[in-house]
């Protein structure tokens, strides 16, 4: 049953996609049907795959069909879709295109393209042709020797500081974005030393490709067999020497290092011909023009990095429109300098501002479908469910002239699904501040490289109820800082800080008739679902590593970590009457993410492990274990696919319940995607093969009678492990959102393994197919990880 609503939005894009395309042949004529680059040579595969996907690109337009939007949406258009006579001529073009493709990335002798024109079989139509291009240009002309010639002396000196950061390697492929990529990082670092108006254009790359043997001259027979020799050589192993210097002719304010002199910043104008009435002189050579004084002076020294005196700097420039837009009062930041203004060697800077209106307000009536589970107690009731939600927001986004954002939401949403009409309903009101800047001050000197500060008190109280089983009032009061800082080892790639001190949270839970029965015939749920308190610390730190490889290679490496830490704990007896009620806990939450991006495929490897302990107050009978919104699950379109959310676990068939929602205080998570591009059907569409391995555990609860098959020991870890694979679909919507479809079926069941059904059964591993319900659709937005 669950299934049918997935299967129903399936055929309805299916359809869309179907309706939304015709299609115009030319009357009687052959025509381009399909084009086909084959490249030939003693190329690896990574080489031969790059040259294919570089040259398909420049086919010329008349080979191949072109798409015209007729009407539509952004999501379903009306397409048309028109195949071109064939033209000779297209031909002649695409060999010539593929030339100065070849030159542009170092195939620069033998340039040789040829074609065949081959009809393709249809009974209904006779013209259909394809095109298909053989390529074979000779070996690409490695990196040998790379100078640095520059004349200035002072900008040489800079050159010798990174040189060894040279973004060209001797051995490498010859590429001119490559050779782009260096002139853009000598340029960038010239800029960042006070080289204002200096331009990579500026830079001159001259590449000798002559091969040095045929120089040579000699009326000596042996000699000249030594000469054959090396132009032999060469040409199976041609190289290129780099000469990097500046052009020949520039103008001196180009070579001329400027200082940062007055900054003029205009909160309320972005009119270069309108100058304001009001001007206040702030600290820092910073002169403040503007209409109405609606923006306190504390906004602006803090977040403009250009500094009086300083050497201009290119990094202070972005750092401070970056900061300026991140504060929330201004839509758009715009930066100029004032050449009336300039006096030898300083330059002022002009900073103009666009703002928002300050009040802002959301009203909404959208369809919901919760997949995601959250890290409070109203989504840990809630499953794949399909609803309507309501939804208004009122904000302020420069509540006491000082940026901070003020925001007040309500929602109210009822949810449909698992057999029920109506199962869930959900009403709710938050209440919150976003302060861009640290409220203590202390915590500037602390971290004094950081970036995008933000301090924050938030309040929610919600009501959730599912119907029959249980429902929620869940009240949750927090404060905290955010903020970014660069990676020490990579200054590119920046860490994400969050520290919630405290972090407050009062969940009062009442058993309805379907609970009650599930408790009576598995006493663990008693343990799970409790009232309580936890007054809590909480810190998050994620990043991400991004390594880019040579252009010829097309490949980017990513790595992105994350770790979780939070601690509920009050000492016994400091505030006697919530001592009963009060969770106390360590929860440890690692996570790390591998993304290996190549031309047209990728793979994306998650790992996690998640570990909450009760070390605190264990004599109290609600520390034998996390509460459940704090617990572990696993199962869902994001996590164990071939299970629906809290659908696994590594103890329900042995304790004999027919319990459905499964809570862990540990989770062990490994989940792998091969993702490509199958191309593009009104909307990009991708496809993924993936496994998925992991499960969630309990630790040994305090009475061991009440629940006996609720053990973890490492002899079981790897019994305890489910294993799921599949395939999926992903529906790249306008690049706003992705819409995912995946298929998972169960490989090892963990509930079944003492032989009792499942796919790999413990005994003999034979594979059964009897079992259909280990096969699940799941139904997701955007990539699971």
């Amino acid at each position: 049953m669950q299934n049918k609503p997935i299967c129903a939005i399936l055929l309805v894009v299916l359809s869309c996609i179907v309706a939304c395309k015709t299609i115009e042949y030319p009357y009687y004529k052959p025509y381009t049907y399909k084009t086909k680059v084959i490249v030939k040579g003693t190329y690896t595969p990574t080489e031969s795959k790059y040259l294919q996907d570089i040259l398909v690109k420049q086919i010329d337009d008349s080979l191949q069909a072109s798409k015209i939007k007729k009407t539509g949406n952004k999501l379903f258009s009306k397409f048309k879709t028109t195949y071109h006579v064939l033209d000779t001529n297209g031909i002649s073009r695409t060999k010539s295109f593929f030339e100065a493709a070849y030159i542009t990335n170092g195939y620069f002798r033998s340039l040789l393209t040829t074609y065949t024109i081959n009809n393709i079989k249809n009974k209904r139509d006779t013209f259909r042709r394809q095109v298909t291009f053989i390529a074979s240009p000779n070996q690409n002309n490695k990196l040998d020797s790379i100078h640095y010639t520059i004349k200035d002396s002072a900008l040489a000196l800079l050159t010798t500081q990174i040189e060894n950061n040279s973004a060209l390697r001797k051995g490498e492929f010859y590429a001119e974005a490559q050779l782009d990529l260096e002139r853009k990082r000598l340029s960038d670092y010239y800029r960042n030393n006070g080289y204002l108006k200096f331009t990579k254009d500026l830079i001159v790359i001259e590449a000798d490709t002559i091969n040095p043997a045929s120089l040579e001259f000699t009326l000596d027979d042996q000699e000249k067999i030594g000469i054959l020799q090396r132009q032999a050589i060469f040409n199976e192993n041609p190289n290129t020497d780099i000469n990097i210097k500046l052009a020949d002719t520039i103008r001196p304010a180009f070579l001329k290092k400027y200082y940062i002199g007055n900054i003029y910043i205009h909160p309320d104008n972005i009119n270069d011909d309108i100058t304001p009435p009001n001007k206040e002189m702030l600290p820092n050579g910073i002169v403040k023009y503007y209409f109405k004084d609606t923006y306190s002076d504390k906004l602006f020294a803090p977040n403009i990095f250009l500094k009086k005196g300083n050497l201009f700097s290119q990094d202070a420039l972005n750092k401070t429109i970056n900061a300026l837009n991140y504060l929330g009062p201004w839509q758009q930041v715009i930066t100029s300098t004032l050449d009336s203004a300039m006096r030898g060697d300083t330059i002022d800077f002009k900073i103009s501002m666009l703002p928002y209106p300050k009040f802002f307000s959301d009203r909404r009536l959208e369809g919901s479908y919760n997949q995601n589970v959250g890290n409070n107690a109203a989504s840990s009731l809630i499953k794949n469910l399909y609803g309507i939600n309501v939804f208004q927001l009122i904000n302020n986004r420069n509540f006491s002239h000082e940026g901070i954002q003020n925001n007040i939401t309500a929602n109210g949403s009822i949810e449909f699904g698992n057999g029920k009409v109506i199962n869930t309903l959900q009403a709710g009101i938050s209440y919150g501040f976003n302060i861009p800047r640290f409220v203590f001050k202390k915590l500037d000197s602390l971290f004094k490289n950081a970036e995008q500060k933000k301090s924050y008190v938030s309040s929610a109280v919600s009501y959730t109820q599912r119907i029959n089983y249980v429902q929620l009032f869940d009240v949750v009061l927090g404060s905290g800082v955010q903020w970014q800082q660069a990676n020490k080892r990579n200054p590119t790639s920046k860490r994400n800080y969050m520290l919630s001190i405290p972090n407050i949270e009062y969940v009062d839970l009442t058993k309805l008739s379907g609970l009650l029965e599930d408790i009576t015939r598995n006493p663990l749920l008693a343990l799970n679902y409790r009232s309580g308190l936890i007054t809590s610390v909480r810190f998050n730190v994620d990043g991400s590593n991004i390594k880019k490889e040579k252009p010829l290679i097309s490949k980017k490496n990513t790595v992105q970590n994350r770790l979780g830490i939070e601690v509920s704990y009050l000492p016994k007896g400091a505030f006697k009457f919530i001592d009963e009620t009060l969770f106390s806990f360590v929860k440890l939450d690692l996570e790390k993410n591998f993304n290996f991006e190549r031309l047209k495929h990728w793979i994306a490897i998650r790992t996690f492990l998640g570990l909450g302990l009760t070390p605190f107050n264990n004599s109290l009978v609600q520390n034998t274990h996390l509460p459940f919104f704090r617990q572990y699950v696993g199962g869902g379109p994001n996590s164990m696919r071939a299970w629906g959310i809290r659908g696994i676990s590594s103890y329900s068939t042995r304790s004999g319940s027919t319990q459905t929602d499964f809570f862990g205080d540990i989770q062990a998570e490994v989940n792998a995607e091969y993702r490509f591009k199958y191309g593009k059907v009104l909307v990009p569409l991708n496809g993924a093969f993936f496994i998925d391995a992991g499960n969630i555990w309990n630790l040994t609860p305090k009475d061991k009678n009440q629940v006996p098959y609720n053990l973890s020991s490492m002899q079981r870890i790897i019994n305890d492990v489910g294993i799921a694979a599949g395939t999926g679909f992903r529906f790249d919507i306008s690049g706003y959102f992705i819409i995912r479809l995946d298929l998972a079926m169960k490989i090892k069941e963990p509930q079944t393994i003492e032989g009792k059904g499942g796919w790999f059964v413990r005994d003999n591993f034979t594979l059964r197919f009897n079992d259909m319900k280990a096969l699940k659709i799941q139904l997701g937005i955007n990539y699971p990880f």
